[in-house]
């Protein structure tokens, strides 16, 4: 029995050989970490320090680009029409007109906020007129084509207002297919006056689209409005547009409205009034056609149409004087 125990208890005991083994690979597994990884850490920390060292030399070598960006918006300004602190300043300022030749002008008609006084005001001062002004997505793109916006449109009403003598007699409309009033009667300007100008900022539109509440006449657009304008019995309608005059067809399509036709409508309305209505146009990047059509048609109502260009290409001598 004894030998029985003593082959027990040698079986339960691990053999030293195996001990050994282990410690030994332990050995080899940590001798190899050290081997491999200690000379890292010195070639690491010398490696910081010589980006530490060589950083400040290549970034003085990088170029200042904040000041090469300076250096050529210095010598390409932005035009006024693309920086809006400009714009925003020139609206402040009178626009420069001394010392200045055609060819420092924007091409194409512009706004300026004397020419529609200067122009307008012999045949407006005084009496009774109806200022039509053309609201649609055309006209806000042709003025934006030409540098310009509806805001600077409506600076050019305003001065309008503001130079006429306090016994004339105005009424405002906004149109595009349809159109809208300020207030539809003829009025003192003594008494109107700061109502048409806060409707001028504060209600006409500046997006091309009219309002779903505005009244529509058949035939709508240009017809309606000339119809409804010489309704009150003005002595001169002005047409502020591009004279290229849209209606809406039966079908519910849109069709240019023949000139044929304007001048026969035209001549039928005034029939209904005691005294012929006399008719004005600024014309905002008309086509040459539909500007001399619309210049006939106010001819022979005793008035004109004119493209809209800036006062400085205007020579005084050319400056139109409507008869009174």
């Amino acid at each position: 029995m004894s030998g029985d125990k003593t082959v027990r208890r040698k079986s339960s005991r691990p053999p030293f050989g195996l001990i050994g083994a282990l410690l030994g690979l332990a050995l080899v597994v940590v001798g190899s970490m050290v081997y491999y990884d200690w000379p890292h850490f010195p070639r690491e920390r010398e490696e910081k320090a010589t980006v530490a060292m060589e950083r400040p030399q290549r970034e003085r070598a990088e170029p200042d680009f904040s000041q090469v960006l300076e250096d050529w918006e210095s010598r390409h300004p932005l035009p006024k029409t693309q920086d809006p602190l400009a714009r925003t300043e020139a609206k402040s300022k009178e626009t420069p007109t001394e010392g200045l030749t055609p060819v420092d002008q924007p091409e194409g008609p512009v706004a300026h906020p004397d020419l529609m006084l200067a122009w307008l005001k012999p045949a407006l001062d005084g009496k009774k007129a109806v200022v039509a002004i053309d609201i649609s997505s055309p006209i806000k793109r042709k003025l934006e084509e030409k540098g310009t916006d509806m805001e600077a449109l409506l600076g050019e009403v305003d001065a309008l207002l503001m130079g006429l003598s306090p016994d004339s007699q105005v009424a405002l409309l906004q149109f595009s297919r349809s159109y809208d009033w300020a207030e539809p009667r003829l009025a003192p300007l003594s008494e109107v006056r700061g109502q048409l100008r806060e409707w001028l900022e504060n209600d006409l539109v500046t997006t091309g689209r009219a309002g779903r509440d505005w009244q529509r006449g058949s035939p709508d657009g240009i017809q309606s409005v000339m119809q409804a304008a010489i309704k009150l019995e003005p002595d001169c309608l002005i047409v502020i547009s591009d004279a290229s005059f849209q209606s809406t067809t039966e079908r519910g399509g849109g069709r240019t409205v023949p000139w044929e036709s304007l001048a026969a409508d035209w001549t039928d309305w005034q029939g209904g009034v005691a005294t012929p209505v006399r008719l004005y146009g600024l014309c905002i990047g008309s086509k040459d056609a539909d500007l001399a059509a619309f210049n006939q048609l106010a001819a022979n109502q005793g008035g004109w149409a004119r493209p809209w260009v800036p006062v400085a290409n205007v020579e005084p001598s050319a400056t139109p004087a409507a008869s009174r």
